[in-house]
């Protein structure tokens, strides 16, 4: 009996023999290509190629350079397997097999790669230069013109280490003629620094630069940045400098000092102390260099400077001027010497003087105040203060001028005769408080009074009974001595002897006055013109003498012959009681 499969109609014999075929029947059809009536899809075409090398593509003679393609379709999706044909536009430039381009001679050729129908192409250069691997090399162009050593262990592969004369050099009026060159492949690094050596005609140096300033220069941003440790060999004719990566480089001659400042000093210089100067110089374009530079000082008692070194030394408070001078090229800077702290009080007037009491003297008392190198000090206090003598001051509180000296306005002495002190005081000095006496002396004489009785009597033509005085003060009351008064009888008043000049107590009294002979009344005045009190008048009330005895005047005790006159005729002499001769 035949068992049949469920829903198939078939025996399990005829399923078993069409399980075993189906698997079969689905290869056989998918190796066809066949299945469910679809069709295999064209591959997608190329629509561009790019080359991912750099342009222009750097070669030496003998150098070689891989260029890649990349072609990608429509969507921009690369594209792989697609046949590609490189060729050359110069084989006698460079060539090129699948991306390989080789460098046969100088000269500029185009690459080519076609895939499918679309073209890309990128220029090669090829430069004069040498290929130079990690065992190191030197590289000698351009008839010896320039030269470049490699160390071992500066580049890990092959390099193509070429020299071009550089047609897009930064503009420069120091750059030497001829000198500027591209050193490819541009921005290549090394792992040690390669040296560069650039041959240069010295007639072309200018007259304002000197041939030992020459150095190696590097192409920055359109501006020229010198290679630090950069040196010229005058004797070859060379300047080298040693770079860590290639780019344009050339010789430029030393900047030209453009500016020159003279650094200030943080502060005034003191006295009798050092400072060492400096100056900032700078060529056009604002770098600084570093140049000879001569010093000079317009002041050099002040502020005395080493012509060469710029170390000054501060010699006396002031002003000078110091300049700074570097290839024609000055800057000047005015420096203050300022004086050291203070440290001494001086006396600058005398110790002890003399002045009319009550009256200020003509020179207040005056100090200096000094650092301890003798400067004067300016604006320190000084107190004045009157100490005895009852005197006053006006400013007693006083500041120093720029040279340290200092004094009240006026010092007023004390209306008493005798000694007015006053003392300044200058906190901190050794020398403070200093004190300075005046003798106030009588002043100017200023009243006249008489001294004795203004009244008297006597016989006429004898002597006054008291010599009449006059006493004579000051303003203040005290005493004038050496004041001359002038004692002047009326006429015929007599005579008088002495010399009107007042003593110590200020007194001045005459040595006598004889009355004039007729009996009357006689006047006698002192005069002091222009003081208060004068003239001072003595009246004498005098009568005529009364006979009280006669003596021999004349001829007495002499002899002559009979007949004969006496040589002296006899005279005799009547007088008062006083001894007054009395007349008639």
């Amino acid at each position: 009996m035949t068992r049949r499969l469920p829903n198939t109609g078939l025996s399990s014999s005829k399923a078993s023999r069409y399980r075993s075929w189906i698997p079969t029947c689905v290869v056989a059809l998918l190796g066809l290509g066949m299945g469910c009536g679809e069709s295999t899809a064209p591959p997608e075409p190329v629509a561009a190629v790019t080359i991912t090398s750099a342009a222009p593509v750097l070669l030496v003679a003998g150098g070689i350079e891989t260029v890649t393609e990349t072609p990608k379709g429509a969507s921009g999706k690369p594209l792989t397997g697609r046949p590609e044909v490189w060729t050359t536009s110069d084989p006698s430039v460079a060539t090129v097999a699948a991306g390989l381009v080789t460098g046969v001679a100088k000269g500029v050729a185009t690459i080519s790669v076609t895939v499918e129908t679309i073209t890309a192409t990128v220029s090669v250069e090829v430069r004069d230069g040498q290929v130079i691997g990690p065992a190191g090399g030197s590289v000698s162009v351009l008839a010896g013109s320039v030269t470049v050593g490699v160390p071992a262990g500066a580049v890990a592969s092959a390099k193509n280490i070429s020299v071009k004369p550089s047609t897009l050099a930064p503009p420069a009026r120091r750059l030497m003629p001829g000198t500027a060159y591209e050193f490819g492949p541009n921005g290549a690094q090394f792992s040690s620094p390669v040296t560069i050596s650039i041959k240069y005609d010295a007639s072309t140096i200018l007259p304002d630069s000197p041939e030992s300033g020459l150095q190696l220069y590097e192409a920055v941003n359109g501006a020229w940045q010198v290679v630090p440790g950069s040196a010229v060999d005058p004797s070859t004719k060379t300047v080298s400098g040693a770079v860590s990566h290639f780019s344009s480089y050339g010789i430029l001659m030393q900047p030209i000092v453009d500016t020159v400042r003279v650094v200030p000093p943080p502060q005034a210089i003191v006295v009798k102390t050092a400072f060492q100067f400096a100056a900032v110089i700078k060529d056009s374009a604002g770098a600084t260099l570093t140049r000879p530079t001569a010093w000079s000082s317009s002041a050099p008692s002040i502020l005395q400077i080493d012509p060469v070194t710029g170390a000054a030394s501060a010699l006396l408070p002031g002003t000078a001027t110091i300049t700074a001078t570097s290839e024609k090229k000055s800057g000047s800077l005015a420096v203050t010497v300022v004086p050291g702290p203070a440290a001494h009080l001086l006396r600058v007037t005398s110790e002890t003087v003399s002045g009319a009491a009550g009256v200020a003297l003509a020179s207040p008392p005056a100090v200096q105040v000094t650092d301890a190198f003798g400067n004067g000090i300016s604006g320190f206090t000084v107190t004045f203060a009157v100490a005895s003598g009852g005197g006053t001051l006006a400013g007693a509180t006083a500041t120093t001028n720029a040279t340290g000296f200092t004094s009240p306005t006026t010092w007023t002495l004390g209306t008493a005769v005798g000694t007015n002190t006053v003392t300044a005081t200058a906190t901190g000095l050794p020398e403070s408080p200093m004190t300075f006496t005046a003798i106030a002396n009588a002043g100017a004489a200023a009243t006249i009074s008489a001294n004795s009785a203004t009244t008297l009597t006597g016989t006429a033509g004898g002597l006054a009974p008291a010599a009449p005085s006059v006493k004579v003060v000051d303003a203040f009351g005290n005493v004038a001595p050496s004041v001359i008064v002038t004692f002047t009888p009326a006429s015929g008043s007599g005579t008088v002897a002495g010399s009107g000049v007042t003593n110590a107590s200020g007194i001045a009294t005459l040595d006598n006055w004889r009355f004039g002979p007729t009996a009357g009344t006689q006047t006698l005045q002192a005069i002091l013109t222009g003081v208060s009190g004068s003239p001072i008048t003595f009246t004498a009330t005098t009568v005529a003498p009364v006979p009280s005895s006669m003596v021999a005047f004349a001829g007495s005790g002499q002899s002559a012959f009979t007949l004969t006159n006496v040589p002296v005729p006899p005279a005799v002499r009547i007088t008062d009681p006083a001894g007054v001769p009395v007349p008639g």
